[in-house]
């Protein structure tokens, strides 16, 4: 499921929402939309099977406020709430 965009420090990002049946978690990316095509930058996932999270960043220039929110808004929204399960 798509955001809304989001704006830090003057630059709009996209965010993604999904499951990975595969890795057996959720994620959540960080994209950039050039209006053709979208460029995933970073992505914070939270594994179901050992309940950690991981944060990639995908290139090198990424505004630290970018991943500083993707950190917490995964934090909020990936990790199973009591009767969604």
């Amino acid at each position: 499921m798509h955001t809304n965009p989001i704006v830090i420090n003057g630059r709009s990002y996209s965010a993604l929402i999904g499951s990975d049946v595969k890795r057996d978690g959720m994620f959540l990316e960080l994209g950039v939309d050039s209006g053709v095509s979208r460029e995933v930058v970073a992505e914070c996932f939270y594994s179901d099977v050992d309940q950690s999270f991981t944060l990639t960043a995908y290139v090198d220039n990424i505004d630290p406020a970018a991943l500083a929110w993707l950190r917490e808004e995964g934090a909020r929204r990936l990790p199973p709430t009591p009767g969604t399960v």
